[in-house]
């Protein structure tokens, strides 16, 4: 599988929301709220990359996942990189995540004042 040109790659990443070009790789950074939740999205990103015998390169710092994505056997992106990171993308799993750290967060916030009330309400009588 050919690399693809600069004018290919610039086209690709007009379709992949996030995702830049960096020395011979594409590459992008997801946050999440705890590193349970970075790892989750680790595991279901190999799991895609396994189905798809193409190995992204995976950094994981606590909260932080990079990935890049490169056809080592071809020296840059390919098609095989694009159609992974589109996979990545389509599946939703990062903004899933995302959406699993507002709810949660927003949960809190209604616990936090369900117990403000009742401190309230304790103090009244």
């Amino acid at each position: 599988m050919p690399q693809l040109t600069l004018e290919e790659i610039a086209s690709s990443l007009g379709h992949l929301a996030g995702w830049s070009y960096d020395t011979n790789t594409l590459t992008k950074e997801w946050v999440f709220q705890d590193f349970r939740e970075a790892m989750a999205f680790i595991n279901t990103v190999a799991e895609m990359a396994e189905a798809a015998n193409h190995h992204p390169d995976i950094a994981n710092t606590y909260n932080r996942v990079r990935l890049r994505l490169s056809t080592h056997s071809e020296g840059g992106v390919t098609e095989k990189d694009v159609a992974l990171a589109r996979k990545i993308e389509d599946s939703g799993i990062g903004a899933r995540e995302r959406r699993s750290v507002e709810r949660r967060v927003e949960d809190r916030r209604a616990a936090d004042r369900r117990q403000e009330e009742r401190r309230q309400g304790s103090r009244r009588k």
